[in-house]
C-alpha cells in the first residue's frame, strides 16, 4: 500500500509516519508537508527508504488532489482549517481519508463521499486529549461533583 501522510512533519505526523514504515503492507509514504527539510527532520527516527517527500504548491486543493491520486489512503493530520480541501480531495480522487479532525465541518460532505464510494473517517486523533485528562484530574481533587 502506499499511505500518504498529510501533515507529515508534525508531531503526530512523524509519529505516524514512524508506524506506517515499521508496518507490513506499507510499500511507500508520502510525506506531504510544506517544510522544504522533510529528510533532515525525520533523519533518525526511521528508515526513510520508504519514504517520499512532497512539497505541496500552489492552491492547496489541487496539490491535495495530485499527491491522493497516486496513493491507496490518506491520513490527513493537517490543522482543521484545511479539513475541508484534504476531505474534498479525498473524494474526488476516491482516496479513504482519516482525520484526527471533527466531523461537524465537513458533514456536509457526507452524501459526495457516499455516491463517490469514499469513506471518510474523523476524529481519530489522539484521545483523550490533555484537556480531558487535566478535566479528570481536576474533577478527582473534588471529593463531590453535582450537576
Amino acid at each position: 500500500m502506499k499511505i500518504a501522510v498529510l501533515g507529515g512533519l508534525g508531531l503526530q505526523g512523524r509519529a505516524a509516519i514512524a508506524d506506517l514504515v515499521a508496518s507490513d503492507g506499507v510499500e511507500e509514504v508520502v510525506c506531504v508537508d510544506t517544510a522544504p527539510d522533510g529528510a533532515a527532520r525525520l533523519g533518525g527516527l526511521t528508515d526513510l527508504t520508504h519514504v517520499r517527500f512532497v512539497v505541496p504548491e500552489g492552491a492547496i486543493g489541487p496539490a491535495l488532489a495530485n499527491v491522493l491520486a497516486d496513493v491507496d489512503a490518506v491520513i490527513d493530520l493537517l490543522p482543521q482549517p484545511l479539513m475541508r480541501d484534504a476531505v474534498q480531495a479525498a473524494i474526488g480522487t476516491r482516496t479513504p481519508l482519516v482525520t484526527t479532525n471533527y466531523g461537524k465541518a465537513i458533514a456536509d460532505l457526507a452524501p459526495a463521499a457516499e455516491q463517490a464510494g469514499v469513506s471518510i473517517m474523523t476524529e481519530c486523533g489522539l484521545d483523550p486529549g490533555i484537556d480531558l485528562v487535566l478535566y479528570t484530574h481536576a474533577a478527582r481533587q473534588f471529593d463531590t461533583i453535582t450537576a
